[in-house]
């Protein structure tokens, strides 16, 4: 009664409960391969939720395997007395987390009415499914990032309580447990009340995961579904995120899933989280290193242009700057490492956009500083030099106020490649600055000339009024504390 195939070389194809079983029937002396020859099958009721059982019927008998609690019933008649011994057995097995599986047989006479009982019971059989050493570790990391795990499973609800506090899903101690009895019975209020309540949910059918999902997303959540079979794949559609198992999942699953953990590690799934916050994380630094400095070119033009005075940086000058900014300073938060503290922080609000109402007040506060300290070095410079040497220093100034406010934004280091590629992008932007200031040719292309020891004193003392207006109006900002 066994779907699962062993090759020659040891290698195993099907569900993994009935590869275990075909490989300790083969160490009883290989009679099972013996067997299938003399005995092959002629017909198969497949496992059903329903009824959870699976029967073949050879030319000898009915062979049947099942969850323990629904062969019992069906050989009721046979055992008797020894029923509450066999109950005893299987919840003293399902108490150390062993997964449970009974064994029976029938006349082949009882195959068209195989459901009305008077099985042979041959016995019970533990299997050892231990979660992944990762697992209790992931678990921990979800938990204090305010997500909240759920298992859901076939098991026994003992081997769910087991595992569920080896895993740390739930503290040590009696550990509540809903099966698809009490979730069928429960009112939808209930249902709710037990969907916000109960971590583990165990003998479940297909409908009550997606009953489960529905329930969750009523109550405002986001649910990230996992499954590997035919069945799972009304909740993984259902869920705002379903994933489906790469290895053992079933094609159906993998298709109706919008990702698939390829390892179906479940620490991966924390990983994944972790990646997404950190890439979240690094384009809201990017929008708002790019928002102000770019705001702040275009309201240079349009006020002098607006109030009828000489252009601080003409037009070319601010391609120049915008493609030195594109190719240094802009790609620094591509390689932005992650926060330490990331996976501590509370998920943000369903509703709240990319930059909240508050980021945009502290980006136009950034963006009229940037603008007045453009026309204030500019005034500057022209009250002791020409207009190109103004025009000179006030591109410089400004670029140099850019890599302020990037530092500033960038917070501490993080000892990580993002660090370097940090200072790599300073050292080109400088670099190209200063070509672009004292270089014959892109002087004459750009209406520039030489810097000063004061004219640099000067971009200096910009760039450090720069970077503690930045610190200012950014620190309210979590993710610009100095902490690392």
């Amino acid at each position: 009664c066994n779907d699962a195939e062993i090759s020659d070389v040891g290698q195993g194809s099907g569900d993994p409960l009935e590869q275990a079983l075909i490989r300790y029937a083969h160490g009883e002396d290989g009679a099972l391969i013996h067997y299938q020859k003399r005995n092959p099958r002629l017909d198969t009721r497949p496992f059903d939720h329903e009824s959870p059982y699976m029967a073949t019927l050879h030319a000898d008998r009915i062979a049947i395997k099942g969850a323990p609690e629904f062969v019992l019933q069906h050989c009721f008649q046979e055992l008797d007395q020894t029923v509450g011994f066999w109950e005893g057995v299987i919840s003293e097995m399902a108490n150390l987390g062993l997964r449970t599986i009974a064994l029976a047989e029938a006349d082949i006479s009882r195959w068209s009415s195989l459901d009305q009982g008077d099985w042979r019971w041959l016995g019970v059989v533990a299997l050892l499914d231990p979660p992944r050493q990762a697992v209790p570790a992931a678990i921990a990391a979800c938990r204090g990032a305010g997500i909240r795990v759920i298992m859901v499973t076939g098991d026994h609800p003992r081997t769910a309580a087991t595992i569920a506090r080896q895993i740390g899903l739930v503290d040590a101690g009696s550990v509540r447990v809903v099966d698809h009895g009490q979730w069928l019975a429960a009112s939808p209020a209930e249902r709710q009340q037990l969907a916000r309540e109960v971590n583990v949910f165990a003998r479940v059918q297909p409908t009550d995961k997606l009953e489960l999902v529905k329930t969750l997303q009523d109550e405002g959540e986001i649910v990230a579904m996992t499954g590997d079979g035919v069945n799972d794949a009304p909740a993984l559609r259902r869920a705002q995120i379903g994933v489906a198992m790469g290895l053992s999942g079933s094609t159906v699953a993998r298709e109706a899933a919008a990702m698939i953990l390829a390892d179906d590690d479940f620490a991966h799934i924390a990983c994944a989280v972790a990646e997404g916050r950190h890439i979240y994380n690094n384009i809201q630094h990017t929008a708002l290193f790019m928002l102000p400095t770019n705001f702040a070119q275009g309201m240079v033009i349009f006020l002098a242009v607006i109030f009828r005075m000489i252009l601080p940086i003409t037009p070319l000058q601010i391609l120049w700057i915008n493609t030195v900014t594109a190719i240094t300073l802009a790609l620094v938060f591509a390689f932005m490492g992650a926060d330490k503290a990331l996976m501590q922080q509370l998920p943000r609000p369903i509703a709240q956009p990319l930059l909240p109402g508050t980021l945009w007040i502290r980006i136009t506060l950034m963006t009229l500083f940037l603008v007045m300290m453009v026309f204030a070095i500019f005034k500057t410079g022209i009250a002791f030099y020409d207009v190109v040497h103004a025009r000179t220093l006030a591109v410089n100034g400004l670029m140099a106020m850019e890599g302020a406010v990037l530092l500033a934004i960038y917070g501490s280091w993080r000892n990580d490649r993002g660090d370097w590629i940090l200072i790599i992008s300073l050292v080109v932007m400088i670099l190209l600055q200063a070509l672009f200031s004292q270089l014959t040719f892109l002087q004459l292309v750009f209406q520039t000339t030489s810097m000063s020891l004061n004219d640099i004193g000067i971009i200096f003392l910009t760039a450090l009024l720069a970077w503690l207006a930045a610190r200012l109006i950014m620190h309210p900002l979590q993710i610009f504390t100095l902490k690392s």
